[in-house]
């Protein structure tokens, strides 16, 4: 649930150091047409807390950041939009055609370490 009250108390605090992101983004930008773009999530972190308890620190356990949840629902997402995005690739050929495509070449490996040996001749170094 979301509370105008808590906006304002923790709107005070943040406002300043959103205008100084914004300001330094600003004056680090190398074009004028530069777009800063703010990905947040907000959450209490418990880690913080004890860690303050522990230590004698006066840190905030309301963190701006992904976290281990956010971390966790960007890669998931990332996953299922690239496996429904990416093309799958169809063979025209027959499963047992493709799979002799797929056995070990003992000429391979040496027409690899040709490739890779610059005293091959097959190609030149230059720096």
């Amino acid at each position: 649930m979301l509370f105008n009250d808590i906006f304002q108390k923790y709107g005070k605090i943040l406002e300043p150091h959103t205008e100084g992101l914004i300001k330094s983004a600003h004056e680090k930008s190398s074009h004028k047409a530069d777009l800063l773009l703010i990905h947040m999530h907000g959450f209490y972190h418990l880690e913080v807390l004890k860690a303050n308890e522990l230590h004698g620190y006066d840190d905030s356990p309301y963190v701006i950041g992904p976290g281990d949840v956010g971390l966790s629902e960007n890669t998931h997402y990332d996953f299922i939009y690239n496996y429904l995005n990416n093309p799958i690739y169809y063979y025209n050929g027959n499963h047992t055609e493709y799979l002799s495509k797929l056995k070990f070449d003992p000429k391979i490996p040496i027409k690899m370490m040709q490739i890779l040996n610059p005293s091959s001749g097959l190609f030149s170094w230059k720096c």
